[in-house]
């Protein structure tokens, strides 16, 4: 990359870092909400999680035609406008009383959201097409696991002395005001215009290995609804051991944490030990991990909370990755936002579903059947190199052997 061509991928890494830290950081506040929601309005568990899908699925089934409505308006504009509506989401969430107005409220914030992941992975693949993009999605994934750290753990901290809804508000007039700064940086960036022309095969989303990404997708559904649902469950869990709010609080912050360090140090790895390995090592962890936390004492829980988070989140980097490999250069902004509409689509989905089986069984059943679902991954993951060998010439990493 020439020395203004890196100065404008970083400054464009930088816009898309920031937007992901508050998009995550708004989206992860909703698990430290929905205990005290459900308190408040005597919800059951698949009510529960009814708002989550209402949430996600907005966000996920949002990523396709707003990553095709991209290729008219342009990425940056886009980015801010569905920034400025989620954060009005989050302000009006503050206010709603009814539990059917906070499901309408909560979709309509899903919609704002689902602009961010197809659009600033494009932005930040493209910016770094001719340079290490591996690298610059790795820490544009990375900035997100910031914002799920520092956002729920201010809006946790001031649950006790505030209760839900005031710092829900504060938190959506601070998301306006960062709109209106992407806004302004994103004028600053001027990106390179989307590509759209269907060349290389691509067809319409830009895909030019279809195999290989249904093998992607089908591992990135599956990744996403065992992060979801437990996630969503987890804290229903530790309030039947009897651990406060504050307690759980931590919990998830050290959740957090360690999925910030997983998508750090398992993209390190990956380019060493290969993506299928550390996809095998990382689910095959979660799945040990939830059945530890099921039979462990209340003490117990925190030691295990951060390894739980790197295996939570370590698989989805890797896998957000390999998906601008799988795209025709120029058109990673179609293949993206399919990717990102399955897999967050599936995602969203599976809240309601284990709510559901959780009201006529249990939480701890529930989490008990996603332990051995995450290991569903594993022979899908061992299908992934043959899917490689059949890309057009290009350099993978999907076995270590670089």
């Amino acid at each position: 990359m020439t020395p203004k061509a890196a100065r404008e991928g970083a400054f464009i890494l930088a816009v898309a870092a920031a937007t992901h830290i508050l998009h995550d950081g708004l989206t992860n506040s909703l698990y430290l909400i929905f205990p005290l929601l459900r308190q408040e309005l005597h919800l059951s568990l698949f009510q529960v999680g009814l708002m989550k899908s209402s949430y996600a699925g907005a966000l996920g089934f949002g990523q396709a035609p707003m990553s095709l409505l991209a290729s008219r308006t342009g990425e940056g504009p886009l980015l801010a406008l569905g920034t400025f509506g989620l954060a009005l989401g989050f302000m009006l969430f503050g206010w709603v009383p009814t539990y059917w107005g906070i499901l309408l409220v909560l979709l309509c914030a899903g919609i704002g959201a689902s602009v961010q992941h197809p659009l600033a992975s494009s932005l930040v693949s493209r910016a770094f097409q001719s340079g290490s993009y591996r690298l610059a999605l790795g820490t544009y994934n990375f900035s997100g696991d910031i914002g799920k750290l520092a956002i729920p753990g201010l809006v946790g901290f001031g649950l006790a002395s505030f209760g839900w809804r005031w710092p829900v508000t504060l938190l959506g007039a601070f998301g306006l005001l960062a709109a209106g700064l992407l806004w302004v940086a994103i004028g600053r960036a001027r990106p390179a215009p989307l590509e759209t022309s269907a060349d290389l095969h691509g067809g319409v989303w830009g895909i030019r290995h279809r195999h290989g990404f249904r093998i992607l997708a089908s591992l990135g559904m599956l990744d996403d609804s065992g992060r979801t649902v437990t996630l969503t469950f987890l804290p229903f869990l530790l309030l039947q051991k009897g651990m406060t709010t504050g307690e759980i609080t931590v919990v998830l912050m050290l959740l957090f944490a360690g999925g910030a360090t997983g998508k750090f140090v398992c993209g390190w790895l990956a380019e060493t030990v290969g993506v299928v390995r550390m996809i095998i090592l990382t689910e095959a962890t979660t799945a040990l991990l939830l059945l530890l936390v099921l039979f462990s004492p209340p003490s117990l829980i925190p030691i295990l909370a951060l390894p739980l988070g790197l295996g939570l989140n370590g698989t989805s980097s890797l896998l957000y990755a390999t998906v601008a490999e799988m795209a025709v250069p120029g058109q990673e902004s179609p293949a993206f936002g399919l990717y990102y509409t399955l897999v967050l689509g599936v995602g969203a989905l599976a809240p309601s579903l284990f709510g559901f089986v959780s009201d006529l069984t249990s939480v701890r059943v529930v989490l008990m059947i996603l332990a051995a679902l995450l290991l569903v991954t594993i022979p899908l993951a061992l299908r992934l190199p043959s899917a490689a060998r059949s890309l057009p010439a290009q350099k993978t990493s999907l076995t270590g052997h670089n």
